[in-house]
């Protein structure tokens, strides 16, 4: 699977992501990483996963740019220890987007215009 590599991601852009606990994050150029929405035992909080190229715990390959989001860099920075609740419903609003996505989708590719999901042009209409 194709990849975007770490010189290519925007700082404090959402991506549609594949990754072992969430579908897209907000990459964090100073960590490496992409905050992520996640549920674990029923508790819905921020978390941390780090792109495929990092030497240790590499669990994501970025795939598409989604959009800039609100949040500067240093607010980014210090969310998980934070637990900034209006980064987690930013990113669990776009997962309800994500659901309506998969709607339009038929294995892996988009109804509309037959490209691979990711690379869909016509993804955010409807939405």
């Amino acid at each position: 699977m194709k990849y975007l590599k770490i010189e290519d991601l925007k700082d404090g852009y959402l991506y549609f992501i594949d990754a072992r606990n969430a579908k897209h994050g907000i990459w964090i150029s100073s960590r490496s990483g992409f905050l992520i929405s996640r549920y674990k035992f029923g508790n819905n909080f921020l978390f941390e996963e780090y792109h495929w190229d990092c030497v240790a715990f590499a669990t994501v390959k970025p795939l598409r740019e989604i959009e800039k989001s609100p949040f500067k860099s240093e607010r980014l920075d210090k969310a998980m220890w934070d637990e900034d609740k209006e980064i987690l419903d930013y990113l669990n609003r776009f997962g309800n987007k994500y659901k309506l996505l998969l709607e339009k989708e038929e294995n892996g590719y988009c109804k509309v215009c037959g490209s691979v999901w990711y690379n869909c042009l016509c993804y955010h209409e409807d939405l």
